[in-house]
Order: structure tokens, then C-alpha cells, then sequence
């Protein structure tokens, strides 16, 4: 043991030379197997093994090809004792390693690229396999999180691997995109396809019972959602007092539902044997991808790696999906512009503001966007964006059109522009299906700071022909929770002040009255099965965790997505209360003339971005905007120093800040 943790030190050695090092490494491992046998202790043996191949791996002297062969017989060596069934964490390891062996002797002999993505596929179904083992416990959530982050630089490498033989199989271009969906939003896509199981109706003669029992499960499913959350925060959370009496609780609370589940679960058994609470859910493949489109849509999905930004263009038009690449340089020219971006809207609102234009002409160019442009047809009028990591955090459909002046991608693509957090939960969203849009609920300046909100809510309440407001004060915690129009409505529209907690996502909330909230935790757990449309008109409510490397789309969107409703329209900065009302007006007074989400968002965007002074007033006077003296006059002092032809909200601040995401 000794012996091999000196080999680990000089491998690891940062003085002396290196081809030394590795040298006395190489030698100590060679002196530990002297007793690590195989035959007495296999599995130190193994470990040595792996040790020694990536010793032989890194070596300086010597013949190259005689080194990675040697390499290679440690590794195999090792997959004697750590096959798949007996030892199926190592077994991945060593083939992850393997992989990576001949990922790097293909950048000179090609061949090696189909030794590599077998290694790499190997090391994947059995970290997949060893997930879908994960079936319980108070932490079944956290430990599949944990595992697709530790493994997330696997799926980048297979990714890779898939491209570089597609530049001779281009058919592998399919398999890349197969494999990036199967790294992004696992937790989530698994929480939408489980969501809904029921026994089958068809077993029970007493539907009432069957009606009781459903109810049941599903209540119960909520719960135990809400509390496994909690009990992640409170782990998460290190500066909790009473940190370990309170996380006993929680696991008590928890253990308790759980059971009550177990015991639902024992009726229904005796009645519907073949009901599970959980479904495998089977990655989603390219053909599937390619059957969400019509030949007027296309996707566009990005993927981030250590060394490149690859964007994935899908359509009908071709039976793969054409790559675009940006290099290391461009990467890294991504990482330093949202560093800088972050920094200046964290700290300098003004400037950044100011700079916002700017900003967004200088990310079209570090993604290539007018490359990407030449690759979708243009008879395809309609683009789903699919960002990734900290992309989910910019207004992408805000990039400006290269060599056309003043217009944007929202121009490009009448029949909307939308995101989505991946093709497969795109797949299970297009399942929910809202066809009613009457019934509203609307939260309505609950802090009372917000001076436009009564302007802009009490404006959309003659679209509906069935309404409930809670004003101000009335807006708390507890009648909110307590309002059964919450899980009833066709259309949840939120006017208030919303935060997003980077340090703890599942602790964002949207802030009522009272000092009441209503966290991302607790928006997991709603039934919002018959709504259409949650729109947050409120500060960052589309922000999610750009630094998450497996579930990195965690955020108030997606907690309302998994509720139930079909489309979420949120916000990625801190908006304008006047150009935020009118945006939201003139947004659900499409919606009301029979236009989709998507499209009524970007053709108030665009109508607000081109909005001239002479405009606005016409507008106002049409629609009889309920203005009294409190708001008449603070617009009036804005505007009328302004030319008639002025354009007071064509800056990206004003309109580009809220996005559809969701069903079209």
C-alpha cells in the first residue's frame, strides 16, 4: 500500500522531470504487483493495474506504441476482475479510461476511433444501468444527480468521438445527438414520464375506490416530492442551525409518507399486480427527435464541452443532423464573455443596460450565428432553441440577424421562437394536451410596490371569461395555497416580484404578500393539470444553475412545467414594470385573438421593440387602458419630451428579457 501510494506521488509530482517521475512510478507500481497478485488479492491487483496503465499511458520514454500497448494489456488486465456484474463502478472506470486511451492515439491513427467509442459505450450503459438501480430512499434523487455529475465527462467524450467518425459515417452525427440528450435533465425527464402512472382502471369494479386510491397516490407523490426536496436543502444548506435535528426530521416526515405509499401500493398490488410507481425511461432517439418537426420548424440544440460549443441543427429536410463547430478558443471566448456579462449586470446595472445591444451582437458572433442561419432551410419559419448550462441564462432569440439592420432571430422565424430543455422532455410536454383558455387566476402586486401591475392585470381580465384575482394584501401565502382555482385554472398569471437563489435553486421563489413565498420546492408539488399558461411577470424567473453539470435546468420554469402546465413564460434579468405591463397587454391580447404562446410572446416583443410615441398613444386611446392619475402622469413625463417617432422601448432590455418555453 505504501509502495503504491509513493507511485501515485511521483506520478502526480509537479517537480523534477516528468519523464522521470513517471519512471519511479512506473517502477513502485511494477514492485507493488510483487504482492498484489492476482491470485491473492485481485481486486488491490486491479486497482494496480489501472494505476500502472495510465503510468504507461502519460510515459515520456520509451516507444510510444510499445507503451500504450502496455497500457492497454494493465487495462484489460483489470476488466478480468472488474467485470460489469461483480464490480460495475470499476468496470466503468477502467473502460472510461480505456476509452480515453484510444481517444488520444486516434488524433494520430483514426482507426483507434471505433476502440474508443466502444469503451465509452460500454462505460455508459453501465452507469445508466447502475441509475436505474436507484429506485428508493430518502436520497434516490441526490445519488442520481451525484452520479451524473461525476460521469458527465464521459458523455462529453463519447459525444466528441461519435463526430470525429461521423466525418467518415455521418450517420454517427445522430448517435452524438442521442448521446447529449441522454446527459441533459435526466432527474427531470424521468420526474414528467413518472408523474402521472395510475393503475389501470380498468381492474377495479368500484370506481370510487379507484378514484380514492389515485387521489391518494398522487397526493402523496406530491408530498414526498416537496419533502425529498427539502431534505436536499437542507443538506445544501451549511449554515442551518440545529442542522442534524432538523434533517432527522425531515427524514422521519419522509420515511412516514413513504410508508403510507408502500401501504397504497400493497392495495393496488393485490388488485393491479403489474402497476409500478416508476417507469424505465428509454433514451429518446433521433427519429423521435425528428418526428416533434413539421418542414416549417427546425431545432437548434447546444452542447458545451471541455474543448468546443457544438450546435445540433435538426429538420425534416435532412436525415441527419447537420454540426456546426466553434473551437477551444471560441469556448473560452464564451466562458469569459458570461464572466464579464454576469459580473457587469451583478454589479453595474446601468452599464449593463446600456451595453446590451452590444452584448448580444458580440455572442452571436462567438456562436457563429450566421453560420448556423445558412444551415436551416428557409422555408422553416418556426426555431426551438435547446441551450445548455450557462446559455439557458441569455436571450438567445434576441441575437441579432448579421448584415440586417435592427432585426432579430424573432424576425427570421414568424411562426415563433421558443426553448426547451431538452428534445425528450419537448417529446413528453407535447403530451399535455390544454385545449380550453377561459379560466384565470391572477396575483396582482402582492407587496403593493409594483406601479404598473393593476394596469397590466386589470387590462387582461376582460379576456377571460371566468376570473379570480388576488389584489395586494389578499395575495399571501395561505390564500394562495389555499385557493382551489390554483390547480384549476386554464391560465396562472403571476404580477410580483420573483428571485432566483443560485445557491440554492430549489429555495427561488416568487414573493407574495406578507413576506409570503412560493418556492421552486413547492411549485414541484402543485397539481396544475388543466393550465395552459404560467406566465411570471416578474424579475428573473427563467434563471436556472449555469454551473449544474447534469440537471442544469433547475428553476421556477421547470417546476411549473412539471406541475402541469404546458407553457411557461418567464424572465432572465430584473424588467421594467411600464414596458413589462404593456408587453404582457399587448401578449394576451394575441393569445385572446386564437394566436399560439409562442408566437403572441415574439409579436408583442417585436411590436414593442418597433413601438414609435405616436403609436403608443394611438394604442392607449383604442384599448382604453384603465389609467388613472398614478400612472397617467409618471407615462406622460417619460414621453413627452420624446419626437413622435421615437421608439422609447426598441433597447433588448425592454422586450427581449421574457421567453416561451414549452408546447408552441
Amino acid at each position: 500500500m505504501t509502495l503504491n501510494n509513493l507511485a501515485t506521488a511521483y506520478s502526480d509530482r509537479i517537480k523534477g522531470e516528468k519523464a522521470e517521475n513517471l519512471e519511479t512510478a512506473i517502477s513502485y507500481h511494477q514492485q507493488v504487483l510483487q504482492v498484489r497478485t492476482r491470485e491473492t488479492y485481485p481486486v488491490d491487483w486491479a486497482i494496480t493495474q489501472n494505476n500502472l496503465a495510465a503510468a504507461y499511458g502519460n510515459r515520456v520514454l520509451g516507444d510510444r506504441e510499445e507503451n500504450f500497448k502496455l497500457a492497454k494489456d494493465c487495462y484489460q488486465g483489470a476488466l478480468q476482475v472488474f467485470t460489469r456484474t461483480a464490480f460495475p463502478q470499476d468496470y466503468a472506470e477502467t473502460q472510461f479510461n480505456l476509452g480515453l486511451m484510444y481517444f488520444v492515439l486516434a488524433d494520430h491513427e483514426p482507426q483507434h476511433l471505433t476502440e474508443s467509442h466502444q469503451a465509452f459505450a460500454n462505460a455508459i450503459e453501465t452507469i445508466e444501468s447502475l441509475r436505474k438501480e436507484i429506485i428508493s430512499g430518502s436520497g434516490m434523487e441526490q445519488d442520481k444527480q451525484k452520479l451524473a455529475e461525476e460521469w458527465n465527462s464521459l458523455y462529453q467524450y463519447m459525444v466528441e468521438a461519435c463526430l470525429k467518425k461521423a466525418n467518415n459515417e455521418p450517420e454517427y452525427n445522430r448517435q452524438a445527438l442521442e448521446y447529449v440528450e441522454r446527459s441533459k435533465a435526466r432527474n427531470l425527464v424521468e420526474l414528467f414520464a413518472n408523474k402521472n402512472l395510475l393503475p389501470k382502471v380498468e381492474c377495479y369494479e368500484d370506481r370510487d375506490n379507484y378514484q380514492k386510491i389515485c387521489d391518494r397516490l398522487n397526493q402523496l407523490r406530491g408530498k414526498i416530492a416537496t419533502q425529498q426536496r427539502q431534505l436536499e436543502l437542507s443538506i445544501n444548506n451549511r449554515d442551518l442551525q440545529n442542522e442534524g435535528q432538523y434533517r432527522e426530521q425531515l427524514q422521519q416526515r419522509l420515511s412516514k409518507l413513504q410508508q403510507q405509499q408502500r401501504e397504497i401500493l400493497e392495495q393496488v398490488d393485490r388488485v393491479d399486480s403489474s402497476f409500478k410507481l416508476s417507469q424505465t425511461v428509454e433514451p429518446i432517439s433521433f427519429e423521435q427527435i425528428q418526428s416533434l418537426l413539421n418542414k416549417h420548424t427546425a431545432i437548434v440544440e447546444w452542447y458545451l464541452t471541455d474543448s468546443q460549443i457544438i450546435a445540433f441543427i435538426v429538420t425534416s429536410h435532412h436525415q441527419f443532423p447537420q454540426i456546426y463547430l466553434r473551437s477551444v478558443e471560441n469556448r473560452d471566448e464564451l466562458l469569459d464573455f458570461f464572466a464579464r456579462y454576469q459580473q457587469v449586470y451583478t454589479k453595474e446595472k446601468a452599464r449593463w443596460q446600456s451595453n446590451l445591444e452590444q452584448h448580444l451582437n458580440q455572442l452571436g458572433e462567438i456562436l457563429g450565428l450566421a453560420d448556423i442561419l445558412k444551415l436551416i432551410p428557409e422555408e422553416c419559419r418556426q426555431l426551438i432553441l435547446i441551450p445548455h448550462r450557462l446559455l439557458h441564462l441569455l436571450p438567445l432569440y434576441a441575437l441579432s440577424l448579421p448584415k440586417e439592420l435592427n432585426k432579430c432571430l424573432l424576425d427570421r422565424f414568424p411562426e415563433g421562437v421558443r426553448y426547451a430543455p431538452s428534445c425528450q422532455l419537448l417529446q413528453l410536454s407535447q403530451k399535455q394536451q390544454r385545449p380550453n383558455f377561459n379560466h384565470l387566476l391572477a396575483i396582482q402586486d402582492p407587496t403593493d410596490e409594483l406601479a404598473y401591475a393593476n394596469l397590466e392585470v386589470e387590462t387582461i381580465l376582460p379576456l377571460f371569461s371566468s376570473v379570480e384575482v388576488l389584489v395586494k394584501e389578499k395575495a399571501d401565502e395561505a390564500a394562495l395555497k389555499a385557493n382551489q382555482t390554483l390547480s384549476q385554472a386554464h391560465c396562472n398569471h403571476f404580477s410580483c416580484h420573483g428571485e432566483f437563489n443560485l445557491e440554492s435553486p430549489l429555495e427561488s421563489a416568487l414573493l407574495l404578500a406578507k413576506d409570503g413565498r412560493l418556492t421552486l420546492t413547492e411549485i414541484f408539488s402543485l397539481n396544475l393539470d388543466q393550465c395552459r399558461l404560467v406566465t411570471l411577470s416578474a424579475c428573473e424567473t427563467g434563471l436556472s444553475d449555469p454551473n449544474s453539470l447534469s440537471d442544469e435546468y433547475i428553476g421556477l420554469p421547470s417546476g411549473f412545467l412539471y406541475a402541469g402546465s404546458s407553457s411557461v413564460v418567464s424572465s432572465l434579468w430584473k424588467v421594467n414594470d411600464l414596458s413589462t405591463a404593456f408587453l404582457m397587454i399587448k401578449f394576451y391580447q394575441n393569445l385572446s385573438a386564437g394566436v399560439s404562446v409562442a408566437v403572441s410572446l415574439n409579436q408583442a416583443q417585436l411590436w414593442l421593440k418597433h413601438l414609435t410615441k405616436g403609436d403608443l398613444e394611438t394604442w392607449i386611446e383604442e384599448n382604453q387602458l384603465p389609467l388613472d392619475p398614478t400612472v397617467r402622469i409618471p407615462i406622460r413625463r417619460r414621453l413627452y419630451k420624446l419626437e413622435d417617432d421615437a421608439k422609447p422601448f426598441q433597447s433588448p432590455f425592454y422586450w427581449a428579457a421574457f421567453c416561451g418555453i414549452g408546447q408552441k
